[in-house]
């Protein structure tokens, strides 16, 4: 689900950038993706994820439990009003569902982060994936106006309405959960928290058990907020229960703790792994918006207290930027490894 509000590393070419032609293609490529197994299939364990209702009283409660326990959710009365949801699901469906040639047009290039094209990841995998995206930080309107020259406005309302709505819920969603870490960080004199969506798109595969629509990885976000059609595809990876698959739900959010956030909850909440997988039955489309920090904004795990020795008690990351941390995991995908402290007598951060 992660896009990624830094730029790439010069070594990415079009190769990693270029979406597959799904419309030409009856079978899937050769690639090195292992065989992709499905989700768990215990009603115990898909229902397990927790389902919290923003208006409750005990929220925050619940938001903390998740995270430390989860590290996915799923959000009710979030206050997102259902045509919002089906105005983004109309546009990106009538511009995914454009020929090849209409969605190059808005093609992102080597290094950059806006605009259509593969998930970042392809370029560390070197594999093929069963998805096309469209990054945008804001307006869209550059890219719009490439593919619909006389009609791009219509795009650009509905995508900055969208990111503007998940601003304000992923702002409250990460106040109450950093409640006791003294809640949003002071970072709005860099700009305030950054915000990127992501439009996913999962055409229908004729070959879902060989493919993969993104392979597991963890957000670089503090979280991520995810809209999901009617297909299903999201995955979990939870110790206990392995793969679990995250159906969608009407009217509900999916949200999941990213890797800034677990370095400023000093590992205490734990940062979602996860997938998107393909099926042949239908086309998925899913909506992830990632709030994390500005990106030269130092990000250090919050120790809880010095009163006495444990885990909580001794950072377990060095401080680190999102911009620097971004350009680690541009390299290596385990980037949070190269920032662990492990001798941490030596380190200077002891309390």
């Amino acid at each position: 689900m992660e896009a990624g509000g830094t730029v790439l590393q010069a070594s990415v070419h079009l190769r990693h950038i270029i979406p597959l032609d799904f419309d030409s293609l009856d079978y899937a490529p050769q690639s090195d993706t292992p065989h992709v197994s499905g989700g768990v299939e215990s009603e115990d364990a898909e229902h397990s994820l927790p389902t919290i209702d923003l208006d409750s009283p005990l929220a925050e409660e619940l938001l903390v439990r998740a995270c430390e326990s989860w590290g996915m959710f799923i959000v009710t009365n979030h206050g997102i009003p259902s045509d919002v949801f089906k105005g983004v699901e109309e546009d990106a469906l009538r511009f995914f569902s454009l020929p090849k040639g209409g969605k190059m047009k808005a093609l992102r290039a080597p290094g950059g982060t806006v605009g259509y094209g593969m998930a970042p990841l392809a370029a560390i995998l070197e594999k093929f994936l069963w998805h096309e995206g469209f990054t945008m930080i804001g307006s869209p309107v550059e890219q719009a106006k490439q593919v619909w020259p006389r009609d791009y406005m219509r795009f650009c309302v509905t995508m900055e309405e969208y990111q503007k709505r998940m601003k304000t819920l992923s702002e409250k969603i990460l106040g109450l959960i950093l409640k006791n870490y003294g809640g949003l960080p002071s970072f709005h004199e860099c700009g305030g928290p950054s915000g990127v969506l992501q439009l996913n798109s999962y055409p229908e595969c004729p070959c879902p058990n060989e493919m993969i629509g993104l392979a597991p990885h963890t957000d670089t976000s503090f979280i991520t907020i995810v809209h999901q059609n009617n297909v299903s595809g999201l995955q979990l990876f939870h110790e206990q229960h392995g793969w679990i698959s995250v159906a969608p739900m009407t009217g509900s959010l999916v949200v999941n703790v990213g890797d800034m956030l677990h370095i400023m909850s000093n590992a205490r909440f734990l940062n979602a792994l996860h997938r998107a997988t393909v099926s042949r039955m239908g086309h998925r489309l899913s909506f992830a918006y990632f709030c994390g920090p500005p990106a030269d904004f130092e990000v250090s795990p919050v120790v809880k207290t010095c009163c006495s020795s444990g885990p909580d008690q001794e950072a377990r990351y060095r401080p680190v930027t999102k911009r620097e941390y971004k350009g680690m995991k541009n390299r290596d995908l385990n980037a949070l490894s190269l920032i662990k402290i492990t001798q941490r007598h030596e380190s200077g951060y002891k309390c």
